[in-house]
């Protein structure tokens, strides 16, 4: 017996076997009727679209490209097109999902002859090999100061320094 319906409500088999009176078939039935009635009753909405965006950017196919050299004079001329500064605009890609596309902008970003290390902060934590190749290439290129932590920080032995005159250890005691 259940407690929402009366002894007297049940059938004999139902009251022997322990089970609710109603057929669990008449339970879908109604079920189904009122999901049925639900739908005929629902309107139907179309999807919202996704707003138009005001301007197709004009760098980032580009960017994306396989060969960076050959897409190297595309990129700089849509920056160049697009005005303001292309530092600024590069950096604004350092979120994208696609790592060819983060390293292709660090590389634009030496290439547009942004020297200064700040440019390059947003992809100082870049977890693609690449994109923190394109980084070192880059304060090479421009010899930034300010980039020497950095660049430190991702020597296999920070300890030797490799230069035209040849290669150099540092030990505890030599640096100032």
């Amino acid at each position: 017996m259940t407690r929402s319906a009366p002894a007297s409500v049940q059938g004999p088999a139902a009251r022997a076997a322990g089970t609710p009176g109603r057929s669990l078939a008449a339970r879908v039935l109604i079920a189904l009727a009122v999901a049925t009635g639900a739908a005929v009753a629902t309107p139907i909405v179309p999807a919202a679209q996704r707003p138009a965006r005001d301007a197709v950017d004009p760098v980032l196919p580009y960017l994306a490209e396989d060969d960076y050299e050959q897409a190297r004079p595309r990129i700089l001329e849509a920056l160049r097109l697009g005005g303001g500064d292309p530092c600024g605009a590069l950096a604004a890609y350092a979120g994208n999902r696609n790592g060819r596309v983060r390293e292709h902008a660090v590389r634009a970003l030496s290439d547009a002859g942004c020297a200064a290390f700040g440019s390059y902060r947003v992809y100082l934590d870049d977890p693609d090999a690449w994109v923190t190749d394109a980084v070192i290439d880059a304060a090479r290129r421009h010899l930034m100061a300010g980039a020497v932590p950095f660049l430190l920080a991702h020597v296999a032995d920070g300890r030797r320094i490799v230069a035209e005159e040849g290669t150099r250890r540092m030990t505890t005691g030599a640096m100032p």
